[in-house]
């Protein structure tokens, strides 16, 4: 299996190793190049939609993390134990990233060809959504069930509240994808 990796993530991943080729042929550090507080960003230049895992099933895990270029590590664990309880793995699924890869509603459901949309702390005043969506609410919009969802880190949290609130999802998942 051939694994291609997207510019914005190479970039990110050797942000401290990369070199620039001036105009006079000689390499310079991007640590000596003045870039003014810009961020090596491709994601404007191409059109194409990046995500993390194979989207076998069709089903976009649409979040924001700002940090990461697709999730972290611990979230994706957690993220990975709920698509276990479902029956699913990292594979079955392609994770958005809205921070690294900006995209809109209908970019998501064409490119990704989703059947099923779970978002996790998305702001719906920044990812307009066909129809409005309540906390925990499934509902069919152009022929995709959305589900939204707080996001992930307040469920990973060791209080009766985010214990409370994965209960929640739990039976939304339970429903949107026909499980016992």
């Amino acid at each position: 299996m051939e694994i291609h990796l997207p510019d914005f993530v190479i970039a990110k991943l050797y942000k401290n190793n990369l070199v620039i080729a001036s105009s006079s042929n000689e390499l310079v550090l991007p640590s000596e190049t003045s870039f003014k507080d810009k961020e090596i960003n491709t994601i404007a230049e191409s059109p194409q939609l990046h995500w993390l895992g194979e989207n076998k099933r069709n089903i976009s895990i649409v979040l924001n993390d700002a940090d990461n270029v697709f999730i972290g590590e611990k979230e994706l664990q957690f993220l990975s134990n709920i698509l276990a309880a479902c029956k699913f793995n990292v594979s079955d699924v392609a994770i958005i990233n809205l921070a690294k890869t900006p995209a809109n509603f209908e970019q998501i459901i064409e490119t990704a060809k989703s059947r099923f949309v779970l978002l996790f702390g998305i702001d719906e005043k920044k990812f307009p959504l066909p129809q409005p969506l309540g906390l925990f609410e499934n509902k069919l919009m152009n022929h995709v069930s959305c589900l939204n969802s707080p996001p992930l880190e307040s469920m990973m949290q060791p209080t009766s509240e985010a214990k409370a609130l994965k209960t929640k999802l739990w039976h939304e998942l339970k429903t949107l994808f026909q499980l016992n």
